[in-house]
């Protein structure tokens, strides 16, 4: 199989060669793609989890939620 690195891409891709992060392009792909799959799984998973949990009756009203996230992410509270 024939890839073609996108132009864009492709100063990145010399740079992790040249600093020696990977022996060549294919085990840079390869790693890439391994790391994509694992994120696509654990994606998959969270909904999962998150579909059981609502179907359980685990759930919090929305408003409880927006103040969780401000107060977690340090957000101004909407006037």
């Amino acid at each position: 199989m024939t890839i073609e690195i996108p132009a864009d891409l492709q100063p990145f891709v010399r740079e992790q060669l040249q600093l020696g992060c990977f022996p060549n392009e294919q085990q840079l792909v390869t790693e890439a793609l391994q790391l994509l799959k694992a994120e696509r799984e654990q994606s998959l998973e969270g909904i999962r989890i998150g579909l059981a949990d609502a179907a359980a009756g685990r759930v919090q009203p929305l408003p409880e939620t927006f103040a969780d996230l401000r107060r977690e992410f340090n957000l101004p509270d909407p006037a």
